[in-house]
């Protein structure tokens, strides 16, 4: 899924981004609180790698293709990857980044983009309507498409078992149709479309009307499309859908507002400078033709929106009228619809909404340009003619990471989607198994430490990106690398498409797509309707993953146009670019230039100024003959510098066909399916948790764990088996899933480890993986998948996939283990392994934001390390104990085994499976008597303790990204250890958070791009945070800023909420822990977490749905904001990071000064004498380190950690209010309430009307209380 992810950031160009960047929040299903933070191993293990380190493999298939237009693009295997994807949830283009490319770097992903479907309760199609039915065989979903009568065109996507409703719609234009005058306008349009239109005028009303019913909405703008989707309550869908075709009905593009969403999107670009990946991508496209929209500045800022455009006499808002009316008009426009709701029931509400917008568009008329159905087409003039191509491109880059990147530019492919002819390109290209270019360049010569491929399409062209992340001695002689890459190409084009292979290629992505899992409501209609905007309906669900048609030709055509004339080279570089003045190998220039609007430093030369006659040496290999050995000769006389064995093949070598591939009559789906209680059970209405995941996992009996005459494991091991899925019913998949943890056992209270033992562990793990990820390399097309991590906490082992891969997948990876684990690298490898390493420690390349936040989990987490620390050790590590860290710190202790087995697979088959992996660590089997001896003594770390505060802690320090002149404030208010009611109340707190601290700081105050708030969970502790990123206050008036949210926003809002919008709040949370899992990861994730924990809390979800049911209410909501916001008395348990732009960190304000900010904030009484107190009490940090977390553990809590207990039943108990003495008293419920809870034994059939009659009672008797409170008031006002 990693994988995916990085591809589907890849596939446009996006410039939009609407709502704040998430880097907190609180999922509402607890499965996914994950109580083992120390544990990230073990997370990975299910499917969640939680920043572990981790090796993975999996369907090694071409993503889907790259033969598209409208901005579509693509990446697989991507670790050096620099262009630019900006999606308008922020955070998810970070995370997906973060760990999506780690992730490649490892292994291939198949771009299955969905889990594509089929008619299910449907009845036929009327006139006009198109059924489509070509979709994989997994495809549980119903799709029928129409165009309106005004053109638009609509597909409705029924999938019987969702809670909610999603949908989207794509215009087919985008930021190449910005005027040249006015960079940034179409994206300006898409920003403002969201606040207000003639029906729904209220500027905030659509961002609440969302909200409320549980729901999100965001946006994009990519370079020939514009999408904008939603997901919310299916109750809520009529109203929303009509919302949403208001925008394009009858925009009111109120002129108050311009200012203000510039001063937005000024924000956004703000952030956008700092992005090393995205000042790349600027600076590549910079020097296309100027006649073309390729290299124009799209996201727009304050100076192109407004200042210019006002100094030239020119209206921002007219000109963005006369856009809107250009490009939006219905036949523009592709509509898809999600829900449970029968299609043709969707397509008649989609019809009524979206049917009204005239067919010239809403703003036609007035002089303004007519809108023709087909979008412009900016094939001509060419963005690459032959002059500007043959380039070499210094960019001094930010981060220590030095990466070439290679840019080939093709024609448009976006007809040719049946063929996918880059499909074949890519697989040969991207290939990392033995003798690969991967290989060559990485372990034989060390000239590289990544590969990565990606193709970016439109009507401009496609370019075909291979990126590499270079070596030390890569960097210096990147003539070399280039040798090797041109070599194997000239190899490529003399041998020709190898047919099998190509033909294997295909068979390997039919068999992908028709197992695809289903994605989320929000995923489907965003990329459906993006797709729409390129395909006919007929092809729809499968035009992008899949080749219909192969055509060995084309794909040769493409080959051969991979050459030195059809090239940019892009080569970033740490070191700066200084006039005249060498990088290794690379000549000085004195043609530097400053990227406008980027400050981006490069110099653009032809390729043969740089490398004389490199580029007629590169084409002349292309011409020598097939099959003998004067290419490889040529390559071995390049490369004589070099040290490595005289009979070492240096030439890559193109992959063989893959074999082995499942055919369909081998896959049986007999134990697919989950077991279900019967709906009118006890048993399923004391657990509605059943009816969503199915029955739970059963503990195996240790009879059955025998391993030969010993047992599977030292101690008693931990083996859970459930058989089938609930996901995509009622189609359920086959695959199968085998989480297997293995965790040392020590001594109670052994917290802490030291950094040196967690680098060691790291390096060992690289090592590791290194040595087997090219050997395993053709496991993934078969249809399986493995995934290994490490820590000091254990070491874990995940297989999943068909089942018809899954013997073959485990004796080989089990089989690299064993042969590789005990010493797993040589010296050479280690040294590259290690300056890897130091660059990512030294490498701040992310938001400072991200870097505030692990700074917070830093001082309240044992065992986490600061950079600094690890560098330090890093830089004492040599290769001898590394080699031994794995058995040193991990295997030569007792050990616990604990597996989850899930799915297509039954008992025996998975037990033999587990039996297999453990044959394969014998120390789970050699335990001496004196180690059994000690287990009493010993325990396995299942829960990471969290310090217990007991006062306030601020760390202020510099921001840590060079020239970001950001500051950055992140506010925790710490909540205690978790209950069922805390996640219940603070679930919905957090959320409530989240809308008005949003509202509040980003779109009135404007004070940053970078704003969320809600709820987070740090192992088994909760707290309130929010998160501030901006350049408009300094991070000590931005925490004044926040406080105000805190006191003032949230208690006002609490206030004023009516009983109708906190019905549609407690009903959307309840959705959320109803709807029925999507994909099988979810039902891993969701029993896992109780499996790996050791605790009894498969049914907390059932316990927070009572107390939802029975004891929320309004003044509950306010009552325990309230008791943790503002308590009577004390401090709070609070911890505050402050980053600082610029270069110094300034003193810490005066009492008085400090005073004055929360006063400007409008703090007063009770709230400004808390603050007051907190100020004397604070502890004042400058740095985070295992160092100073012993500090705030001395200082601000006694020493004491907070108890590691899981509560996953009712208790009684709500917030735990933290004193100063660091107790906690609990807030007992009422009695006859609980006695409420435990007599409540509503016997219904459906769980969702059961929700609704409980919540629309409460609505009544709300109401009635308002109005005889409102009738009080007035009789008070009248005495």
């Amino acid at each position: 899924q990693l994988g995916s992810s990085i591809s589907q950031l890849r596939k446009r160009r996006q410039i939009a981004c609407l709502s704040s960047s998430r880097f907190e929040s609180i999922p509402r299903c607890p499965d996914t609180c994950q109580c083992t933070a120390s544990l990230q191993h073990s997370m990975a293990a299910a499917g969640h790698t939680d920043g572990a380190k981790a090796l993975m493999g999996g369907p090694q298939v071409p993503a889907a293709s790259p033969a598209k237009g409208a901005g579509r693009s693509r990446a697989s295997n991507s670790d050096a990857s620099i262009a630019s994807y900006q999606c308008s949830n922020t955070a998810q283009v970070i995370v997906a980044l973060i760990v999506g490319i780690f992730v490649s770097a490892v292994f291939y992903r198949f771009s299955s983009s969905l889990s594509i479907h089929s008619i299910y309760g449907i009845r036929a199609p009327v006139l006009g309507e198109t059924a489509i039915t070509d979709k994989p065989r997994n495809d549980a979903r119903s799709y029928l498409a129409k165009e309106l009568a005004n053109g638009l065109e609509v597909v409705a996507v029924q999938d019987t078992q969702s809670l909610y409703a999603s949908f989207a719609l794509a215009v087919r234009a985008g930021s190449f149709d910005d005027p040249p005058e006015l960079p940034g306008l179409m994206h300006f349009i898409e920003h403002m479309v969201f606040l207000g239109t003639a029906k729904y005028p209220d500027p905030e009303g659509f961002d609440k009307f969302v909200a409320e019913n549980g729901g999100d909405q965001n946006a994009y703008t990519a370079d020939e499309a514009t999408v904008y989707y939603v997901e919310l309550s299916e109750e809520a869908a009529d109203e929303g859908l009509d919302r949403l075709a208001d925008f394009f009905r009858a925009p009111l593009f109120k002129s108050d507002f311009v200012e203000k969403e510039v001063h937005a999107i000024d924000s956004e670009h703000a952030k956008n400078v700092q992005d090393p990946g995205r000042r790349v991508y600027e600076v590549m496209n910079s020097f296309a033709d100027p006649a073309s929209p390729v290299g124009r500045f799209h996201t727009g800022n304050l100076e192109t929106l407004y200042t210019n455009p006002k100094k030239k006499g020119v209206s921002p808002m007219a000109a963005l009228k006369r856009s809107f009316a250009q490009h939006y008009c219905p036949a523009r426009m592709r509509l898809v619809t999600f829900g449970s709701k029968p299609p043709h029931e969707q397509l008649r509400v989609a019809e009524e909404a979206f049917g009204k917008i005239p067919t010239v568009g809403a703003l036609a008329g007035d002089g303004t340009p007519s809108c023709s159905k087909e979008p412009t087409s900016y094939a001509e003039p060419s963005a690459w003619p032959p002059k500007r191509l043959h380039k070499w491109v210094d960019i001094e880059g930010t981060t220590p990471h030095s990466t070439l990147w290679l840019g080939f530019q093709l024609p448009d492919l976006s007809k040719e989607y049946a063929k996918q002819p880059l499909d074949y390109v890519l697989w040969v290209l991207g290939y990392k198994g033995v003798g690969s270019l991967f290989n060559v360049l990485r372990d034989v010569l060390g000239l590289a430490d990544g590969l990565g491929t990606s193709v970016d399409g439109s009507s401009v062209g496609t370019t075909v990106s291979l990126e590499l992340g270079l070596t030390d001695l890569g960097r210096d002689r990147p003539d070399l690398v280039l040798d090797v890459v041109f070599a194997y190409l000239a190899s490529l084009q003399q041998q020709g498409v190898n047919s099998a292979l190509h033909r294997s290629i295909a068979e390997a992505g039919e068999v992908a797509w028709q197992w695809s899992p289903p994605s989320d409501p929000t995923s489907v209609a965003s990329d459906l309707a993006e797709r729409l905007t390129r395909l006919p309906f007929k092809d729809l669900l499968w035009g992008d993953d899949i080749i219909r048609q192969l055509d060995d030709e084309l794909a040769m055509s493409l080959l051969k146009q991979l050459s030195p004339s059809n090239l940019r080279i892009g080569f970033v570089d740490p070191r700066p670019l200084e006039k005249g003045k060498k990088r290794g190998i690379v000549p000085g220039t004195d043609e530097i230039q400053s990227l406008n609007w980027y400050g981006a430093r490069y110099a653009v030369r032809d390729l043969d100024k740089v490398f004389p006659s490199a580029s007629a040496r590169w084409s002349g290999w292309a011409q020598l003959q097939a099959g003998g050995h004067e290419l490889e000769e040529e390559l071995k006389n390049r490369l004589h510098d070099l040290s490595f064995p005289t009979d070492t093949e240096l030439l890559p070598q193109p992959p063989h066909p893959i074999v082995g591939l499942p055919q369909e009559s081998d896959i049986s789906l007999e134990l697919a399916a989950a077991k279900l209680p019967d709906v009118e059970s006890e048993e399923a209405i004391a657990h509605p948790s059943e009816q969503k995941f199915g029955f739970p996992p059963e503990r195996v009996d240790p009879q059955d764990q025998m391993l030969g005459d010993a047992r599977l494991g030292a101690d008693v091991p931990e083996i859970w088996y459930r058989q089938g899925w609930r996901s995509n019913s009622p189609k359920f998949s086959p695959r199968v899933s085998l989480s297997i943890l293995i965790r040392p056992m020590r001594p109670a209270g052994s917290f802490e480890v030291s950094a040196a033992d967690q680098i060691r562990m790291s390096v060992y793990f690289d090592l590791l993986a290194e040595e087997i990820d090219t050997p395993l390399a053709d496991l993934g097309p078969l249809g399986g998948s493995w995934k290994m991590t490490a820590s000091t906490s254990g070491i874990s082992f995940g297989f999943g996939g068909l089942p018809t891969a899954l013997d073959k997948t485990v004796t080989q990876v089990m089989g690299q283990y064993s042969d590789k684990a005990s010493e797993p690298t040589a010296a050479k490898r280690f040294g590259r392994v290690v300056q890897d390493l130091r660059r990512s420690l030294g490498s701040f390349s992310n938001m400072p934001v991200s870097y505030a936040i692990e700074d917070r989990n830093l001082l309240l987490t044992p065992g986490e390390h600061s950079r600094e620390d690890m560098l330090q050790e890093l830089n004492k590590l040599t290769l001898g104990p590394t080699t031994h860290a794995l058995q040193d710190l991990l295997l030569s202790n007792p050990l616990q085994l604990t597996v989850l087995a899930m799915g297509n697979i039954d008992k025996g088959k998975a037990l033999e499976v587990v039996r297999s992996v453990t044959n394969h660590v014998p120390q789970l089997s050699s335990d001496s008597a004196a180690a059994r001896a000690q287990r009493d003594q010993l325990q396995v770390e299942k829960v990471t303790p969290i310090v217990a505060l007991e006062k306030p802690v601020e760390l202020r320090k510099r921001n840590p990204r060079p020239g970001d002149p950001n500051d950055v404030v992140v506010v925790s208010i710490m909540a205690g250890v978790v209950t069922v009611e805390m996640r219940v109340v603070l679930g919905i707190l957090g959320d409530l958070l989240q809308r008005v601290a949003f509202n509040e700081l980003r779109t009135r105050m404007q004070l940053g791009y970078v704003v969320n708030a809600g709820g987070v969970q740090l192992s088994n502790v909760m707290a309130i945070s929010c998160v501030v990123q901006g350049n408009v206050l300094k991070a000590d008036d931005l925490e004044a800023a926040v406080y105000h949210v805190y006191f003032k926003v949230l208690p006002d809002y609490l206030d004023s909420l009516s009983s109708k919008e906190l019905a549609m709040i407690t009903e959307s949370f309840a959705d959320s822990l109803l709807q029925k899992p999507f994909q099988t990861s979810t039902e891993v994730g969701h029993f896992w977490s109780t499996v790996a924990t050791g605790s009894d809390c498969f049914h907390l979800q059932d316990e927070m749905l009572r107390f939802l049911r029975t004891s929320v209410s309004k003044e509950l909501l306010k009552q325990e904001w309230q008791k943790l916001i503002n308590p009577s008395g004390g401090v709070r348990a609070k911890l505050v990071v402050k980053y600082f732009g610029g270069e110094d960190v300034p003193s810490r304000p005066s009492e008085e000064n400090a005073k004055k900010a929360w006063e400007k904030q409008g703090i007063t009484g009770s709230e400004l004498e808390l603050l007051r107190r907190e100020y004397k009490e604070t502890l004042v940090l400058h740095k985070a380190d295992a160092s100073t977390r012993a500090q705030v553990l001395k200082e601000a809590a006694s020493g004491k950690y907070l108890a590691t207990d899981l509560h996953c039943h009712l208790s009684g108990k709500l917030l735990p209010v933290q004193t100063t003495a660091g107790s906690f008293m609990q807030v007992q419920q009422q009695e006859q309430q609980q006695q409420q809870q435990q007599q409540q034994q509503v016997r219904r059939k459906q769980l969702r009307p059961q929700a609704r009659v409980l919540a629309s009672g409460d609505v009544q008797q709300e109401e009635q209380q308002e109005q005889l409170q409102q009738q009080q008031q007035q009789q008070l006002k009248q005495q």
